[in-house]
This record gives C-alpha cells, sequence and structure tokens, in this order.
C-alpha cells in the first residue's frame, strides 16, 4: 500500500486560473489528494533559454528571474502536473518557455548526472484544447513527456478534453472521470525508492 501523496506540484500554463485545463487537472487532485503547490506561469516573470551555453560547463542555469529555485518546489513534491491549454496543437507559451530552461537537467541526465536526487515518483499532463480535431493534442503530449524525461520523472499520461469552445470541460462529465481515472492510476502505481515520500 502507497503511503499518502502529500504534495503535488502544479505548473500551471493557463492564463486563466479558472479555466477548461485547471478543471481537468482539479479533477485529478481531487482524486491524489494532499497540498497542491501551484505555480501560475503567467504570472511569473522569467526569460526562455537563450541558448547561453553556460549551462554545459556546470549544469546552472545563469538567467536570474522569477524562476530561481523553482525545483527545490519539484524536490518537495510525490507528483508533477503540467497544465496546458492547448495552442496551434502545443502547450501554451508561458510553459514552453519554461520547458527550454530545463537544458542544465537534459545536459546533466545526458552525461549522467543526476541534479534531482530527490523528486516525484510520477508526472503527467492535464490539457483542454477549444478545437477537436485528429491529433490535436500528441504535439503536446510529446513535449510534455520530453520535458519530463529530461527531470527524470516518469510520465504516467494525459489527460485531455477538446471543444471546450462548445462545451467548457466542467459541462463535460466524462472528460473529468477519465481525469480521475488517470490520477488513481498514478496514486496506484509502485514508487521507486528514494525518490520523493516524506515521512
Amino acid at each position: 500500500m502507497n503511503p499518502p501523496f502529500r504534495r503535488t506540484l502544479v505548473l500551471d500554463g493557463s492564463p486563466s486560473p479558472a479555466g477548461n485545463s485547471m478543471r481537468l487537472a482539479l479533477a485529478m487532485l481531487e482524486v491524489i489528494g494532499g497540498e497542491a503547490d501551484v505555480i501560475r506561469l503567467y504570472e511569473v516573470s522569467f526569460s526562455p533559454c537563450r541558448n547561453c551555453g553556460a549551462c554545459a560547463a556546470g549544469y546552472a542555469c545563469v538567467l536570474k528571474d522569477g524562476l530561481d529555485g523553482w525545483w527545490k518546489r519539484l524536490e518537495e513534491a510525490d507528483f508533477l502536473l503540467l497544465v496546458s491549454p492547448i495552442h496551434f496543437s502545443s502547450l501554451s507559451a508561458p510553459l514552453v518557455a519554461f520547458i527550454s530552461r530545463l537544458q542544465p537537467f537534459w545536459l546533466a541526465r545526458s552525461r549522467g548526472v543526476e541534479l534531482l536526487p530527490v523528486r516525484p515518483g510520477r508526472a503527467a499532463l492535464a490539457a483542454a484544447g477549444g478545437s477537436d480535431y485528429p491529433g490535436m493534442f500528441a504535439p503536446a503530449r510529446s513535449v510534455a513527456m520530453a520535458a519530463c524525461k529530461s527531470l527524470g520523472i516518469p510520465f504516467a499520461g494525459m489527460a485531455s478534453v477538446s471543444g471546450t469552445d462548445r462545451r467548457p470541460a466542467a459541462e463535460n462529465p466524462a472528460a473529468l472521470a477519465a481525469a480521475a481515472r488517470l490520477a488513481g492510476d498514478v496514486v496506484g502505481a509502485p514508487r521507486k525508492s528514494g525518490w520523493a515520500r516524506r515521512p
């Protein structure tokens, strides 16, 4: 029996704290339980990666802005939840900019160095799209998976809802139920020892 989740770090890439993607996220958080530590990226002043190459030497980003020390909050979390509306089949601009800042973590892991000795045991994406067409979520899912791989966090899956221009996520019980099922799978999944588990 897994111990209860105590903290989820939510990286909210939505401009609306009460939008469709966050409604999916809330359906997941209700199942996961514990505390939600939310970083609303639209409210954080930060720059995307500038490809300066400085992190190649010491695996540390030289940019000093609103993202300073964010990974310490990640080390305190049991679960990482990425939240985003779908814009042109991709994640929102602030979330993409945030992911670009994972370059030091990608470089370190590619060379066998772990920058996060303690980290969440699972991660997932909650995404909402106003339109509805085949493959709409595939690019966003791919980027989210790449981000999690750079951090060394297993990607558990994606909760998604489409057509929100016509019917909001709050009025789509099937999508909310699917998000809750994904959260249930996350809670019940085996966890690797040595990752974020608080006594």
